[in-house]
């Protein structure tokens, strides 16, 4: 792949603070689990946006179908939040880029904090980024908070 050119498109920030639809990588039945705690988190505060739970162990969440990738899903994404292991992070950002996603939001920790292979591992997410000119947010990423399209992946509100 060839490094893109960068230039004003893609840096809107409203796919990534008002995303009209939102797809949560690593689900899980399990609200304790980072993925079924995001997944719980969005349902429970009211995000409106189409909602597309991607999941290898889940085939439906809460009367959700998941999806097995997010290639797997025929509608447009605004955004990505991946909660899944570093060792998955590239894979899953390939697949993002290929769907043309603009954003995507890394849960993982693993990464340079470790040293020189999460260092590598980091180089290697970010070119795929930059090649496909996605925007990460992450790693090691608590979550995003957007109160005014009611998508909180991060605290309980009372």
């Amino acid at each position: 792949m060839k490094e893109k050119d960068w230039t004003d498109e893609g840096l809107d920030l409203n796919l990534l603070f008002r995303p009209r639809s939102l797809a949560i990588i690593g689900v899980s039945q399990d609200p304790s689990k980072g993925g079924g705690f995001i997944w719980s988190r969005v349902q429970k505060q009211g995000y409106q946006g189409k909602k597309y739970p991607v999941s290898r162990s889940c085939t439906e969440l809460d009367g959700v179908p998941c999806y097995r990738s997010v290639g797997d899903i025929d509608e447009p994404i605004d955004l990505v939040i991946a909660a899944i292991p570093a060792a998955a992070v590239e894979r899953v950002l390939t697949d993002c880029a290929q769907k043309r996603i603009k954003f995507v939001v890394v849960h993982a920790a693993g990464f340079a904090e470790l040293g020189g292979e999460g260092r590598a591992l980091q180089e290697r997410i970010l070119l795929v980024a930059r090649n496909s000119g996605m925007r990460v947010v992450g790693p090691n990423c608590m979550g995003i908070f957007c109160p005014d399209v009611r998508l909180n992946t991060i605290v309980e509100l009372e």
